[in-house]
């Protein structure tokens, strides 16, 4: 836990109050003689030392709201980047890249075709792994024999390999529109969903920490990586965290495993 302290300088201003001494005579219509000798000061010097208090709280909490997170993000990014554990990459996670190499091997950039996919899944399949996760939102329709060809290989996969498969997902409040919403609905009802969002820190948009999911009508929907953790029998805990970042054991930050599409 990081505590942050902000300090800021303040000197008051001199406030003096030169009233002097102020003697009220009697009136001629008090004739017990009495009369009324203000407090020395008056009230006027308590009002403005409570006002130069009220404002240096003011400056305080300013201070502490703009500058309080980000220094809390800095120093435990430093932390995370000098000291954090040392990991191996493990060979449970494989990475698939799409690369710019294999876009460029394509009449059109996106959507990603379709039967391209169908092939990768079909591959990927064979080899039994625990599941296939494909983080592609499939919104809408492209070329209709290439989206059957996905269908069907995203089928061939979870019916014949016993192998599941993870698409991405998303919602209205996710900027998707009604239509994209319906065809994603749709899409692949082999497949199980978990929803494509990142948690980005407010101040910055640096993502720190993890995305469970969140519930939906009542419902709990699992974020991507959930979802795919869940299809390998393993079952994350619920609830957003802070993300732990590992190196290896040279120093270097930890990557899993990655391969090319192509």
């Amino acid at each position: 836990h990081i505590c942050c302290y902000n300090h800021i300088p303040f000197t008051p201003a001199l406030l003096a109050a030169n009233a002097g001494s102020h003697a009220m005579m009697p009136s001629a219509n008090d004739s017990a003689g009495t009369g009324s000798v203000p407090p020395p000061g008056g009230t006027g010097g308590r009002a403005g030392a409570v006002g130069a208090l009220l404002a240096f709280a003011l400056l305080l909490a300013l201070a502490t709201a703009l500058f309080s997170q980000p220094v809390e993000n800095f120093a435990r990014d430093l932390a995370m980047s000098t000291i954090s554990p040392f990991e191996e990459p493990g060979d449970d996670i494989v990475i698939v890249s799409i690369t710019e190499e294999t876009l460029g091997d394509f009449a059109y950039r996106s959507p990603i075709d379709r039967r391209f996919l169908a092939e990768l899944v079909d591959k990927l399949a064979q080899a039994k792994p625990k599941g296939i996760g494909l983080d592609i939102l499939f919104d809408q329709p492209t070329e209709r024999e290439k989206d059957t060809a996905l269908l069907q290989a995203i089928a061939r996969a979870v019916k014949q390999h016993g192998v599941p498969v993870i698409i991405a997902d998303a919602l209205t409040e996710d900027g998707l529109t009604p239509a994209q919403i319906d065809f994603l609905g749709g899409f692949a009802p082999q497949a199980v969903r978990g929803l494509a969002n990142l948690r980005r820190d407010p101040y910055d948009a640096v993502v720190r920490g993890r995305y469970a999911g969140r519930r939906i009508d009542g419902d709990w929907r699992p974020g991507f990586a959930a979802a795919l953790a869940e299809a390998a029998n393993t079952q994350p805990p619920r609830g957003d965290a802070p993300m732990v970042f590992y190196r290896s054991g040279d120093g270097e930050p930890f990557a899993f495993t990655a391969y090319p599409a192509h």
